[in-house]
This record gives C-alpha cells, structure tokens and sequence, in this order.
C-alpha cells in the first residue's frame, strides 16, 4: 500500500463522519479530531522519525491563522481542528491544498444554498456590509452578531469533503 493509500484510508473517514455531523448537529467532535491528530503525529513519527513528527507538526500548524475567522465566528473550532487534523496526516502542502479546494467547494455551496433558500440579496448585503465597516472602522466585530436569520448556518466539513 502507497503512502497516498493510506493517508486516503485513514482520513477519509474522518471527513466523512465529521461532514455528517457537521450537517446533522452542526458539530464536529473534539472526540474523533483530536485523535486524529495525534494518530498522524504518531504515524509519521513511526514512519519518518523527527523529520516526519515535524512534518506532522507543520501541517497542523498551517489551519492555525485560520483562527481569526473562529474569533469573528465565521468559522467554527470544530472546522479548524478537523483542519489540523488533516494537517497532521497530510502536512503542509497537502493541507494547503485541502483548503484551498475546501474554499472553492465552499464558495460554491454557499452560493447553490442562497439560491435555493432565495436569500442571496440578503446575504450578500450582510456579508459586505461586513467587510465595509471592518474595513472603515478597523475593528473585526462578530460576523454571528450580523447573521440572526436561520438561513445562517453553512456546515463546512461537508465543503472539506468535497474539497
């Protein structure tokens, strides 16, 4: 079995359980991504010694800025952690990859959801309104505090899996 093999068999899992929580109870469990990190941390300290534990380490690290956008409530803890995860068992250039592709998906979504929930004028608007008074006032405020309507919640896992 190929070192891509069995990157795919261990954390295709993981986005697949968390996708599916994410969506049913808009929650990722600290229960399977915090284990999944240290399980790649392991795994490639087995494999590679030091060098892969720092392989390891690096890759968790790369989902860390994303941090702003969980302070703002853009994101939420779940989605980092099973970011960092992925990290952990992919490293830097796989994790960079997995985001990037994540986003697109997301953008995506994001846009088929407000289409079929006829919301995107409203969303757009909140959403620019946003990033204008951020910008003009140079003070990050809650994006949750600006998005009260229940067509509010967008599962990212679900985006990460596709990504």
């Amino acid at each position: 079995m190929s070192n891509v093999q069995t990157l795919i068999l261990m954390t295709l899992p993981l986005v697949v359980i968390c996708a599916y929580t994410d969506f049913k109870d808009k929650k990722i469990y600290n229960g399977i991504t915090v284990p999944m990190m240290g399980l790649g941390v392991l795994y490639h300290g087995y494999t590679s010694g030091l060098l892969g534990i720092s392989y390891s380490v690096v890759g968790m690290a790369m989902a860390l800025p994303l941090l702003i956008f969980f302070v703002v409530k853009m994101l939420g803890a779940g989605d980092i952690k099973l970011l960092m995860a992925l990290g952990a068992w992919w490293g830097r250039e796989g994790i960079l990859e997995i985001m990037l592709y994540s986003l697109i998906v997301s953008g995506i979504l994001a846009l088929v959801l407000m289409l079929t929930r006829k919301n995107f004028k409203q969303r757009f608007k909140i959403l620019w309104t946003y990033f204008v008074s951020t910008i003009l006032l140079r003070k990050a405020e809650e994006y949750d505090n600006l998005t009260t309507s229940s067509g509010a919640h967008f599962p990212m896992a679900p985006a990460i899996l596709l990504g």
